[in-house]
């Protein structure tokens, strides 16, 4: 699958899209968000149909794992 990944970064959030180029139109496939970036982070992504793929949030501490 060829895909097409937009990210749009803010100073405390990151928002994305992938979009799949199956024919000469892209379609969505999965939007979603981290916002709380150096706080308290929370991950949200959501299929085309609007399923919740993915909603989890994060102890403060996460970065001193990385």
């Amino acid at each position: 699958m060829d895909a097409i990944l937009v990210i749009n970064a803010g100073s405390s959030s990151l928002k994305f899209q992938i979009f799949e180029m199956a024919d000469a139109s892209p379609r969505r496939c999965i939007r979603g968000q981290i916002d709380g970036i150096g706080t308290r982070p929370h991950l949200l992504a959501s299929a085309a149909d609007g399923t919740v793929l993915v909603d989890r949030r994060y102890t403060p501490d996460v970065v001193d794992h990385l």
